[in-house]
């Protein structure tokens, strides 16, 4: 049995009903953790979809806690996905059959369409990859408990990337099924610098994001991710500098995020909290 695992926080209606009616008749179960705005009445009238609420935003821990109720009704594949990617039909039932064809751990993930950016994804296909994003990620159970859960310390961004220095460590390899595609948003668009598009995201966003990425580059990550990723972090602080028309804001939330992930590892969710309502920041708790 295919379980999904979908993990929301003010989710477009009609995208996540798109994402659900995706996956009709190929997934056993489907399990929503609402981190905000996602109680949708028609939910609850899925039979196959059981909606978990919270009462405060969790990150990414909702999303272990989702697939951990999978594992608990006893799904044999999970299926991680966001709340605004699409399947093809047909994904998941080829997906499953390339795992068990597979020598060794094998994760499956789409030919990905980032349908609010500009252009082409058919570089994937020229190219090795070394790892996959986390929404469209179809595994075996075991696969999951052999590499263990998301990141709680992340909160939300690069989690999938920390996800994937793990499951290399432990031979875990992607593998793309390029002949079926998932539509995928990523923030609210793009912006276009020069040759380069960086997405749109709020400033607390753009803050986890340099946090997480100095917290993977000061810790566990191997030495060539990290000495490019450094390089990358810098210019899309100045790119953001450039573009969102609040260069101030966004530097200050470089700064904070770069002290904060130096120190990741004993911060706690007040902190967090607190930098989320922060002015700096927006000045309120938005993800």
């Amino acid at each position: 049995m295919i379980g999904v695992a979908v993990l929301c926080f003010k989710p477009c209606e009609i995208l996540l009903r798109k994402a659900v009616d995706s996956l009709a008749g190929e997934a056993g179960i489907i399990i929503i953790f609402d981190n905000g705005g996602a109680d949708f009445p028609w939910l609850r009238e899925i039979s196959s979809v059981k909606y978990i609420k919270s009462d405060m935003n969790i990150g990414i821990s909702g999303l272990n806690i989702a697939v951990g109720e999978l594992i608990t009704h006893g799904v044999d594949f999970i299926l991680i996905l966001d709340q605004d990617s699409c399947l093809e039909q047909g994904y998941c039932e080829s997906a499953v059959r390339r795992i068990r064809e597979a020598k060794g751990n094998v994760v499956c993930s789409p030919f990905i369409d980032e349908s609010n950016r500009g252009g082409s994804q058919n570089a994937i296909k020229k190219k090795k990859i070394e790892f996959v994003i986390g929404s469209g990620m179809l595994m075996s159970r075991e696969t999951w408990k052999l590499v263990g859960g998301f990141n709680e310390t992340l909160f939300l961004d690069m989690v999938d990337v920390e996800w994937w220095h793990r499951a290399r460590k432990a031979r875990v390899r992607p593998v793309v099924l390029s002949d079926y595609h998932m539509t995928h948003s990523i923030g609210d668009g793009c912006y276009q610098f020069l040759f380069w598009e960086v997405s749109k995201h709020n400033v607390f966003r753009h803050y986890l994001y340099y946090r997480n990425v100095t917290y993977l580059v000061v810790h566990d990550a191997p030495i060539k991710w990290k000495f490019f990723s450094a390089i990358k972090v810098l210019c899309q602080c100045l790119v953001y500098c450039c573009v969102t028309g609040n260069p101030v804001k966004e530097f200050s939330a470089f700064v904070l995020g770069v002290f904060d992930g130096v120190r990741l590892r004993g911060m706690s969710k007040r902190t967090l909290i607190f930098r989320a309502n922060s002015k700096i920041l927006g000045g309120r708790y938005k993800c």
